[in-house]
């Protein structure tokens, strides 16, 4: 949230809802911050969209192709083709999101960031079905606070080894 005072009284206002929105067929290029970034929705489809070549400035919090940011539960993100751009191909820092069918190709640290914390939301997450090629430093990496499992599986990660990591 962000704090306003009017009339010497300070109040803390905070993001409104975006449930049920849909974010598809879009084709996003060449912008210096985030992609597409979704945050406190709930029940979101993010599918058939192109991003490429963006978060080209590489700006703290806006490095992402793709960001299903806190506050973000119970999204299907699927279909989308995602390729060169700031450090992430795909960050989900909701949780209970399905995330299947994607294709994250040629970012530096790598194709998908999971942080799950059990404060939004009330299942873990499945992964599945997703291409991540030449995602330089790590294919995927995940932080889960949640008691309930998050599934990967079925997920294709493959390119050079630019860090000294080893892909298994």
């Amino acid at each position: 949230g962000v704090t306003k005072t009017c009339g010497g009284v300070s109040t803390l206002i905070y993001e409104h809802d975006l449930d049920n929105i849909e974010i598809a067929y879009n084709d996003v290029a060449d912008t210096d911050l985030d992609g597409i970034q979704v945050g406190g929705s709930k029940n979101a489809k993010i599918h058939h969209n192109r991003i490429v070549n963006v978060a080209r400035t590489n700006t703290y919090a806006h490095e992402y192709l793709l960001q299903i940011g806190g506050g973000t539960e119970g999204a299907l993100v699927y279909n989308n083709y995602l390729e060169r751009g700031g450090s992430w191909a795909i960050v989900d820092g909701g949780g209970g999101n399905t995330i299947f069918n994607n294709i994250c190709m040629d970012t530096p640290d790598g194709g998908m960031l999971v942080l799950h914390d059990v404060n939004f939301a009330a299942t873990g997450g499945r992964i599945f079905n997703n291409i991540f090629i030449r995602c330089q430093n790590i294919g995927m990496k995940m932080f889960s606070e949640h008691p309930d499992p998050t599934y990967f599986c079925n997920n294709i990660i493959a390119g050079d080894n630019y860090s000294g990591y080893q892909y298994i």
